[in-house]
């Protein structure tokens, strides 16, 4: 199981070398860094609350499977000769990203090329009223992307049974960087399930797969999605603290006027608290922005803030997520407050897929703030990148076509405004 570390909305990322894990018959590609990591999984179907079943393949080694799992290799395909650290199927490997991790993979490269048919089945887990469940997926090569199948069975654990019922999923072309996938199972509801994760790649490289969870989705869990502020400001300055809230919950959350209340507070100090003054609703997965009625003067001293907000007013909501916390940098404004156009580059542009953010060498050494943001200004995702990652790669899939911006904030406080064009 991958343990991720959440620091104002991104995954710690723990790289490694691409030497072993490309196809050596296309020109070696840098090891990019994940997409933007909380603000990728909250944006999914938010298959949260009370776990019913996990799998994260934590202690097998290779040949081993999880207790009561099967597998089905229907192709009988042998991986390709530069790939010989590979066997036939689905097997537990070393994570390719992370040599730490465990994870499941199947190669989809044969000695002669063909279509993968491999199975990977789970035990028998019985639902619960409201359930969903998620899993974390990869290719290998960012040339190859892989295509896989996730079917359920509510009878037997073999491809009669699976092919019984429409394939919950079919992911066509999956991403280079870790994603974090999802499903709604109220088809399934309170019935006893086996899932299967089927390899239908022709000739591409390898499928990497982690942690599988089954879970019952509360009907009300809004939580605290970002807080956004300058990333830095010189002392005795004004600053509007603004943020937006989640709804990770199954069920539109519906609020009344003066209901929810937005707090704040820095370095433990006074708690400063705002009304929302309106009706409204928050679909699930949607996101509302908000922005404080009351601002926060920097101190007359440099150094950094600990700026910790949450909400209050909604009726049965779980407190496990509701507060959100940043570190502010009070320094020294002498320096200029756009970056130059050339400090950052986009592309492909227009994308279809992945978007890529290049950093220069003068902003490589800064951590980052990036939101991207629609036509109308509607935030579409937002993440911190850490010093010394060259590249970032976004996730656009899911987005409809047409006009984006981003905006870059380095943590002096200089922005980098940019667009591109989604196909």
């Amino acid at each position: 199981m991958r343990i991720i570390t959440i620091f104002l909305g991104v995954f710690l990322y723990l790289g490694m070398s691409t030497s072993a894990g490309q196809r050596v018959s296309r020109e070696i590609q840098p090891n990019f860094p994940p997409i933007s990591g909380e603000s990728q999984t909250l944006r999914a179907f938010p298959c949260s609350g009370t776990t019913i079943y996990e799998e994260g393949f934590d202690g097998l080694t290779q040949g081993q499977l999880p207790l009561d799992w099967s597998i089905l290799d229907l192709d009988t395909l042998s991986p390709h000769l530069d790939i010989s650290y590979m066997n036939k199927g689905w097997q537990a490997i070393l994570d390719f990203k992370d040599s730490s991790n465990i994870a499941m993979a199947t190669p989809s490269w044969y000695v002669s090329p063909d279509s993968s048919d491999d199975w990977l089945i789970t035990q028998k887990v019985e639902l619960g009223s409201n359930p969903c469940v998620s899993w974390y997926a990869y290719s290998q090569d960012i040339y190859y992307p892989e295509k896989y199948q996730v079917l359920v069975s509510t009878t037997t654990p073999d491809t009669a049974g699976f092919l019984a019922n429409k394939p919950l999923r079919v992911v066509n072309s999956e991403f280079y960087s870790e994603n974090y996938r999802s499903a709604i199972l109220t088809d399934y509801k309170n019935k006893e399930v086996y899932l299967a994760f089927r390899q239908k790649s022709y000739d591409k490289f390898i499928l990497v797969l982690d942690n599988v969870r089954f879970a019952e989705v509360l009907k009300k869990d809004p939580a605290m999605f970002s807080i956004r502020t300058t990333a830095y400001a010189d002392t005795s300055k004004i600053v509007a603290i603004r943020g937006a809230i989640i709804n990770r919950g199954s069920d539109t959350l519906a609020i009344d006027s003066a209901q929810l209340f937005i707090h704040y507070q820095v370095n433990n100090g006074m708690i400063e608290s705002a009304a929302i003054k309106k009706k409204l609703s928050i679909a699930p997965n949607d996101t509302l922005n908000w922005l404080h009625d009351s601002t926060w003067k920097t101190p007359n001293t440099h150094g950094t803030a600990q700026i910790k907000c949450w909400f209050t007013g909604i009726s049965g909501q779980p407190v496990t997520n509701d507060t959100l916390s940043i570190t502010f940098g009070i320094y020294p404004t002498s320096i200029s407050p756009m970056l130059p156009f050339e400090a950052v580059s986009l592309y492909p542009n227009p994308c279809e897929n992945l978007l890529n953010v290049r950093f220069s060498e003068s902003i490589l050494p800064l951590d980052k703030q990036i939101t991207v943001m629609d036509i109308m200004g509607k935030m579409i995702a937002e993440t911190r990148e850490e010093e010394g990652n060259p590249i970032k790669v976004i996730d656009m899939n899911n987005l409809p076509s047409g006009m984006y911006f981003v905006r870059i904030e380095t943590e002096k406080g200089q922005v980098w405004n940019g667009k591109f064009l989604k196909l």
